[in-house]
């Protein structure tokens, strides 16, 4: 942990990213803080890059945070040109003045896809498919200038062959004042550490004890001794 402006904490991921830290902000030299807390976000991107997680790795109720990211009207404007959607709401100001709003609002879909995007790396997952979104709700807008982030909470953990696994996400999209805009639950297919092996029974000497052998659990979750 270090301490950024006005004493506040920063948790560093890794000795490596602790490094870079105080490599490019050596004692003394003057930062101010949204270049320090840029930096540090985009280390911790690039941090979680490195070592992707498979199935066997996390356990349900465990929790991340992304890093931060601020609503633009340019980020509305270029969603609204590449999705054909022009609604006043989102790019005419002397409409959106007259709704209960009183101002321009992102498409919520955008919201969407960044819960998409800025979670895709807390945690980086080793992710063979994105199968499914339920339960979504929009509950509140999003602002230009509201500044957002992106929890996850891992659900659920089902085994879905030899190969992956499926995980339920909790994702949440989170403001400034910590109020819920967006959230619901993701489900992705996310490959396991170690494949079990499928038995080949015209092989006299694959049996049972020689397959499992040097596992604590078999596919089906018995211990050696229930076997």
């Amino acid at each position: 942990t270090c301490f950024g402006s006005r004493g506040s904490k920063v948790r560093i991921l890794s000795p490596r990213l602790f490094f870079l830290v105080r490599k490019s902000f050596p004692a003394g030299e003057g930062c101010t803080p949204q270049q320090f807390f840029a930096f540090v976000s985009r280390m911790l991107l690039e941090d979680a890059m490195d070592s992707p997680l498979f199935f066997d790795d996390i356990d349900v109720g465990q929790s991340w945070t992304s890093p931060r990211r601020t609503v633009t009207e340019a980020d509305v404007v270029n969603f609204a040109t590449m999705t054909g959607d022009f609604n006043p709401l989102h790019v005419d100001y002397d409409y959106a003045s007259k709704t209960p709003y009183r101002q321009p609002i992102a498409h919520g879909l955008l919201g969407l896809s960044w819960v998409a995007g800025l979670g895709s790396y807390f945690p980086n997952m080793n992710t063979v498919a994105f199968t499914a979104v339920r339960n979504w709700e929009f509950i509140r807008p999003l602002f230009f200038g509201d500044t957002v982030c992106v929890e996850t909470t891992c659900l659920e953990k089902i085994p879905a062959g030899r190969r992956n696994g499926k995980v339920v996400w909790q994702r949440q999209l989170i403001n400034q004042s910590q109020q819920i805009v967006q959230q619901g639950s993701f489900e992705t297919l996310v490959a396991v550490r170690k494949v079990v092996r499928k038995p080949n029974f015209q092989d006299p000497s694959e049996t049972r004890a020689s397959l499992f052998a040097n596992d604590q659990r078999d596919p089906f979750g018995r211990e050696d001794a229930e076997r």
